[in-house]
């Protein structure tokens, strides 16, 4: 898509307003951080993707306390079949 529009003062600096149809196809909304990028006379303004970090409600070293031969019920474990793997 192509728009045409114009640079305005906002206080100190300027703005380019982004209109309703502009945000669509990068999905701009409302408090989007967003990267921007200048060269050659040119300006790219694209979202910022932003990683979501979780953390889990265990740690590998409290999921295997007390784990033994005994009680880890190794021999019910799932052989893989050929055809699972085949390309």
């Amino acid at each position: 898509m192509r728009f045409e529009t114009e640079i305005k003062q906002w206080g100190n600096s300027l703005a380019l307003r982004i209109s309703g149809a502009m945000a669509q196809e990068p999905m701009f909304a409302k408090g989007i951080q967003v990267i921007v990028e200048t060269s050659d006379n040119q300006m790219t303004i694209r979202p910022k993707v932003i990683t979501k970090h979780f953390t889990l409600p265990f740690n590998e070293s409290e999921l295997v306390n007390g784990l033994t031969v005994l009680n880890s019920h190794a021999s019910e474990l799932a052989e893989s079949n050929v055809k699972e793997f085949s390309v």
